[in-house]
């Protein structure tokens, strides 16, 4: 993955886009927010939400997760990281300049952001097996961004992974 075209994408995607919400999650991000709380939070002034980021953490045993409910994880360990600026009003905001990862922005416009915080459920930890699969390839891929400094996170000693991973699991907190 190239790190500078992704961070241009999210830079820019919405660009076109004249009114509304713009949720700028990656796909294994969930946004817990609903139509109502978004048209009180507009209703409001509020330009940016902001967000609690929790690394989910489920205990599938299979690659492809298809032993487990992704609606049911309740198992988490909060990371400041997934704290992203990850949800704004297109009309309030004209521009969000992203760095690497999208983990930090520096907006510019009419910046108000909701005084309620919105949880960012990351879906990382899902099983140990996916965990091991999706680090190991995610650091194949990275060659070339590890040279500039970027994706270090992605590592592929499997007795690392594996105890980073149980470190989650024994330290994890539960939703209500």
């Amino acid at each position: 993955m190239d790190e500078f075209k992704y961070k241009n994408i999210k830079t820019t995607c919405w660009k076109n886009i004249k009114s509304g919400w713009i949720i700028m999650a990656d796909m294994d991000e969930f946004l817990c927010i609903t139509e109502d709380q978004l048209k009180i939070e507009k209703q409001q002034g509020t330009t940016i939400l902001n967000v609690k980021g929790f690394n989910m953490i489920g205990q599938s045993q299979k690659n492809d997760l298809t032993d487990i409910d992704l609606q049911d994880i309740v198992k988490y360990v909060e990371i400041q990281q997934e704290n992203k600026n990850l949800c704004f009003l297109r009309e309030g905001i004209n521009e969000m300049n992203y760095d690497f990862g999208a983990h930090n922005c520096r907006p510019i416009g009419n910046i108000k952001y909701s005084s309620q915080k919105y949880i960012n459920k990351h879906m990382d930890y899902l099983g140990l097996n996916f965990y091991i699969n999706k680090m190991i390839n995610r650091y194949q891929r990275s060659h070339q961004m590890r040279q500039y400094g970027l994706d270090g996170h992605y590592i592929n000693d499997i007795m690392d992974i594996t105890d980073n991973y149980d470190n989650k699991l024994n330290n994890c907190k539960y939703l209500k």
